[in-house]
């Protein structure tokens, strides 16, 4: 039987890390009623551990070059972020 009391979401984001809580904080920002699930504490899994992300450069492989190429024109667009 369905919970009469909850409150319905537009979005159910999976992760309270850096990544799922930026996800739901912009669909908040769009309207949209976001819910988090997180097993644990909110950035407390590799969220932490995760700042290398903001370096593509430093974690390029031979044939990644197109992962390499989204990394820096994710790099160009954090700072409006």
């Amino acid at each position: 039987m369905p919970n009469r009391n909850a409150t319905a979401s537009d979005v159910v984001v999976v992760g309270g890390g850096v990544i799922g809580l930026a996800i739901a904080w912009r669909a908040c920002q769009h309207g949209l009623r976001a819910t988090v699930l997180e097993r644990g504490e909110s950035g407390g899994g590799t969220s932490r551990v995760a700042a290398g992300m903001l370096a593509p450069i430093t974690e390029v492989e031979p044939g990644a070059e197109a992962l390499l190429q989204l990394g820096l024109q994710s790099v160009g667009i954090y700072s409006a972020f």
